[in-house]
């Protein structure tokens, strides 16, 4: 997912109060880099809004390979490869 701050992350957990404000794990920012990956709850930092969901393939082309890094946090298997 793109969000509002430029960050691209996929969801990693639902706010069962408040569906539509997933709690996002980034692994990338606003310059399209890699980075160490944290967690944003969008219920809490209302500031933050999801723009768009971006597909896997073009993640793909923004890890420059593989995207198995995000896929062994998370014990699923990276369809994609």
């Amino acid at each position: 997912l793109l969000l509002s701050d430029g960050h691209i992350g996929i969801v990693s957990d639902i706010n069962k109060n408040k569906l539509d404000k997933p709690i996002i794990t980034v692994f990338f920012n606003k310059e399209l880099e890699r980075i160490s990956s944290f967690d944003i709850n969008l219920a809490e930092d209302e500031d933050i809004i999801i723009i768009k969901p971006i597909d896997l393939p073009s993640i793909k082309k923004l890890a420059n390979g593989s995207l198995d890094f995000v896929f062994e946090e998370y014990n699923v298997m990276d369809e994609y490869d």
